[in-house]
């Protein structure tokens, strides 16, 4: 089997078992565990300790992703990640926070490192999946928010590589805001 044959399997399998509360320092360990993963192999058993939730998955997601970056199925998983709710913005912009009181230094700079390179895998992730442009364009407006992106500076670089899907999105984006006025 294929690596990204494995990593969907065990997305399937890890999304219908709900394992530890992610206010728990337990899940934040195994969250961060999974942030410093050095293989696949290290990655899916450190998900397997790990709960159910969003930010787990943006973790998984980001750690899958540089492990194999040129991979089409990590990309859209990465990407079909992008914060759609206040909920998964909150996520994104405390990725690096003290989340709970026995939380490690280990385990809080594991994971301030990938709420600093999310902006960047993000970027990569978008010119292998073009199809989720729109959706990369359209958290822009949020992204603004977070002190620690480099979002914006990001954009740039996908507006270089792949012109026509980014200024498509643009456009979209800006005739909805005016069909919303």
């Amino acid at each position: 089997m294929t690596r990204a044959v494995i990593l969907m399997a065990c997305l399937l399998v890890w999304c219908a078992v709900g394992l530890a509360d992610e206010g728990s320092c337990l899940a934040i360990d195994s969250i961060a565990s999974m942030a410093r993963a050095k293989t696949t192999v290290a990655l899916l058993n450190a998900r397997r300790a790990s709960p159910d939730t969003y930010r787990a998955q943006l973790v998984f997601a980001y750690r899958a992703f540089e492990l194999r970056p040129g991979g089409k199925t990590e990309a859209e998983h990465l990407h079909a990640l992008i914060p759609t709710t206040d909920d998964q913005r909150g996520v994104v912009l405390t990725l690096g926070d003290l989340l709970c009181d026995g939380e490690t230094g280990a385990d809080e700079l594991s994971l301030s490192r990938v709420r600093d390179g999310i902006a960047r895998n993000w970027s990569e992730a978008v010119i292998l999946a073009p199809q989720f442009m729109p959706r990369y364009v359209r958290y822009s407006l949020d992204a603004v928010s977070d002190p620690h992106s480099d979002y914006a500076i990001r954009m740039e670089y996908v507006c270089k590589h792949d012109h026509a899907h980014f200024m498509s999105a643009v456009k979209a984006l800006a005739n909805d805001r005016e069909r919303f006025k």
